[in-house]
């Protein structure tokens, strides 16, 4: 309620334009992650500041503040801020509060997502006395798709094959934790896409379409193309309130290549959860970004075309799968220390290929 009353409040504010709308967006922004980080990032900030201090000797008591996370606080915070960046680039009104209110609050969204606009859902809202058709065949479909996907099938490879690699990476061999990384990117895609398919249908039975947010992830061939099929809402709001403002803030090529996607999904993943093994998740993804744009620009310098011979995709496809799944091993982990067991444990187990005289 507080998010909403002072979103709706600020857009006034911001509306005006100028300098003052611009003072108003900042405080809005300021105020959204402020109340997000307090709730969200307070207590892995203080104890990872308190245990650095305490390696180098000096031992400090923070106040302690045990806060329940409001449910859905990283999703409403995301599209609040979109909502004030929007009035401001005058791409959506100010809406009345209960419009605010409703779209905010959204039920299928607030807990998973996908990350809604006001300029992508406000203006499919009923309004009083209209009558309109309801998709409810595709609505169903959608909704038994998502129940398989996310109760049925990521459900399966959970309680059978992730669960036990993750928990006690140590106990299995090579071949198995392997299989257990497989398995879990497969899981994560049932399980997330499985939900997002459940919130579009019931969003579709009450008269508002969705945007996709999943597209073949894994078909990409790089992973760049990843993010623009895996979580599409939360990459384009990334795109768009994140990675073009900082790139036109820098005037170095260096930073806008390398250090801006680095940074961005460093702090994405922070996003998704607050612990470091979220951070290496991020840093994975932005490395390969950067690196994956570097390497563009020398082609183009170069006035080469990338290879669109079938060894060369496959290859591609090869590498950005298995970026993707190191990534996987820091985000389904309890810590960096159970990720460093299992990758190290990656080499563990194989048979070894008889010698083969010349």
């Amino acid at each position: 309620a507080a998010v909403v009353l002072a979103n709706w409040a600020l857009a006034h504010g911001v509306a005006r334009g100028g300098a003052w709308g611009h003072r108003v967006l900042v405080l809005g922004v300021l105020a959204d992650l402020g109340l997000l980080g307090v709730f969200k990032y307070y207590g892995f900030f203080t104890s990872s500041v308190t245990s650095a201090l305490r390696r180098l000797g000096l031992v400090v008591t923070p106040p302690l503040l045990e806060v329940v996370l409001p449910i859905g606080l990283s999703f409403l915070t995301f599209s609040a801020i979109a909502y004030l960046v929007e009035v401001r680039r005058g791409i959506s009104p100010v809406a009345p509060l209960l419009d605010v209110a409703v779209w905010l609050s959204f039920f299928p969204t607030v807990t998973a997502g996908p990350i809604t606009r006001p300029s992508e859902l406000m203006h499919q809202l009923p309004q009083p006395g209209q009558v309109r058709r309801i998709e409810g065949g595709e609505a169903t479909w959608l909704i038994a798709r998502g129940l398989v996907k996310k109760v049925v099938l990521a459900s399966w490879l959970s309680s059978t094959i992730t669960e036990s690699v993750f928990t006690t990476p140590a106990v299995h061999s090579g071949p198995e934790l392997l299989l257990g990384v497989y398995a879990y990117a497969a899981q994560i895609y049932l399980d997330f896409s499985g939900y997002t398919d459940i919130a579009r249908g019931s969003a579709l039975l009450l008269g508002v379409r969705l945007p996709e947010n999943f597209d073949a992830p894994y078909a990409a061939a790089s992973i760049h193309e990843f993010w623009n099929r895996w979580h599409m809402t939360l990459s384009r709001w990334l795109r768009d309130f994140l990675f073009v403002p900082l790139a036109q803030r820098s005037h170095a090529h260096w930073w806008r290549s390398f250090a801006v996607p680095v940074v961005v999904m460093a702090l994405a993943g922070l996003w998704h959860g607050a612990a470091w093994t979220f951070v290496a998740f991020g840093l994975v993804h932005g490395v390969a970004l950067a690196v994956e744009r570097l390497m563009t620009e020398r082609r183009r310098a170069a006035h080469r075309a990338r290879s669109t011979a079938l060894p060369a995709r496959v290859l591609a496809h090869l590498v950005a799968l298995h970026v993707v799944c190191l990534g996987w091993v820091f985000f389904a982990s309890s810590d960096l220390g159970q990720a460093g067991v299992l990758l190290r444990g990656l080499a563990r187990g194989w048979p070894h290929l008889p010698d083969v005289p010349l």
